[in-house]
């Protein structure tokens, strides 16, 4: 059975069906293998469908009231910064989102200026409907259609989607009831030669059940959302005529969180992790959370160094209000080191070792490693320290006997480094 948990109100959208999965291109990734965004209209319901699909499971959600030269809004996104937002939708129902692409070729047109600002939140701020945003498109040059393509959507039940293909920019228009975005170029091919399964999967849904509910947009971003490095981080179904929308996370299409813009924009600016409007987190769900925070530590640690390794786990660790959902755990941590020490990083995971005793002073086992990793650099004293304390914690630690015994039997070499 779904689950309803009544929370507050907000979100996204437009008028359109829009599975968006607005990811980036990586050089292990390609970006045909993601990303699905719909939009529909019919008999008087106006919806879009989003999943967001991208190997960084810290996802948010901000509001935006409005101003006298701004409109309301929501927007979605990675990060707590709320500065660059994958998605959105504001007060008027117009929604926009993108799909990452392969370089499509894209070149400045003579005679267009370039838009250098924030191109959804723009949209968002400033259009009224789907017109508007046609002669946004049209005024400027945007270097982003390099990479990416949009669908907009507004509540009137209009939709386009704006790409460079064929060496022009292009405005697709929908041809019928319901419109389809997904990660290929779609001027590119004829109808009858698209790649892309999940662009064929949700038509085929679309077309067996000649309808428009939001049950059937739940089974189009369930039956398309992605799995694996790259999983579907948060999923929306938007109802652009009324301001509501239904927000599921990390591809959990049992518990619901249901939102009404108009009440939340009237709460004033703020931003939400998006985990933090569920109450529990899923077990892959976490495995994820995990393993991302692990490979960012190591990443962070890799090209800015331990400091910035160390700062970076903190700022996660601060990031979520559940943390034993988003922050890797004692043995996470210990792997870690362990991982920089196979790597000849010896220092590094001195570093991470050191974190993890001062994260778990009462675990014998990070002294344990920190002793292995002193001795590894050649700094017996501070070994010998830390394999006392691990044997003072767990006497039965006969590991730590052994190599305590063996140190102490040797020339102890007395360092200065803490």
């Amino acid at each position: 059975m779904k689950r309803l948990i009544a929370f507050i109100p907000i979100l996204l959208v437009s008028q359109i069906l829009l599975i968006s999965q607005t990811s980036q291109a990586s050089q292990t990734f390609q970006a045909s293998q993601a990303c699905t965004i719909v939009m529909a209209s019919k008999d008087g319901l106006v919806l879009a469908g989003n999943n967001e699909d991208w190997k960084d499971p810290f996802t948010s959600i901000w509001f935006i009231p409005g101003s006298e030269k701004e409109y309301g809004r929501v927007c979605v996104g990675f990060g707590n910064s709320a500065q660059n937002p994958q998605g959105g939708m504001n007060e008027r129902g117009v929604f926009i989102d993108a799909n990452a692409l392969s370089p499509t070729g894209w070149k400045a047109e003579e005679g267009k200026p370039a838009f250098s600002g924030q191109l959804m939140d723009y949209i968002l701020a400033h259009c009224a409907n789907v017109d508007e945003a046609i002669a946004f498109f049209k005024k400027y040059n945007f270097p982003a259609l390099e990479r990416a393509k949009f669908p907009v959507a507004d509540a009137s039940g209009a939709s386009i989607v704006v790409e460079w293909g064929q060496g022009k920019l292009q405005i697709i228009r929908d041809s019928d009831w319901y419109q389809i975005s997904t990660n290929f170029v779609q001027t590119n091919f004829k109808p009858e030669d698209y790649p892309c399964n999940r662009y064929k999967l949700a038509d085929q849904i679309f077309k067996k059940s000649g309808k428009l509910t939001i049950g059937v947009i739940r089974e189009i971003l369930s039956a398309t959302h992605a799995e694996g490095d790259y999983p579907t981080n948060y999923s929306n179904i938007c109802d652009l005529k009324n301001g509501i929308v239904y927000l599921y996370n990390f591809h959990n299409f049992e518990d619901v969180v249901t939102i009404n813009l108009k009440e939340e924009l009237k709460k004033g600016r703020r931003i939400h992790e998006i985990s933090s409007l569920f109450p529990y987190t899923t077990h892959w769900h976490k495995i994820f959370l995990n393993r991302s925070a692990k490979a960012s530590l190591f990443n962070t640690i890799k090209s800015a160094g331990i400091e910035k390794g160390i700062a970076r786990y903190h700022e996660m660790k601060a990031q979520s209000k559940k943390q034993s959902d988003y922050i890797i755990t004692e043995q996470d941590i210990n792997e870690l080191g362990y991982q920089l020490l196979r790597g000849g990083m010896v220092k590094e995971a001195i570093g991470i070792f050191k974190l993890n005793v001062a994260e778990y002073p009462k675990s014998w086992n990070v002294y344990d490693s920190l002793a292995e990793a002193y001795m590894q650099d050649g700094y017996k004293e501070l070994a010998i320290e830390n394999y006392k304390k691990a044997l003072e914690l767990n006497p039965g630690n006969e590991s730590g006997k052994v190599m305590l015994k063996k140190l102490m039997g040797k020339q102890v070499i007395a360092s200065s480094v803490k």
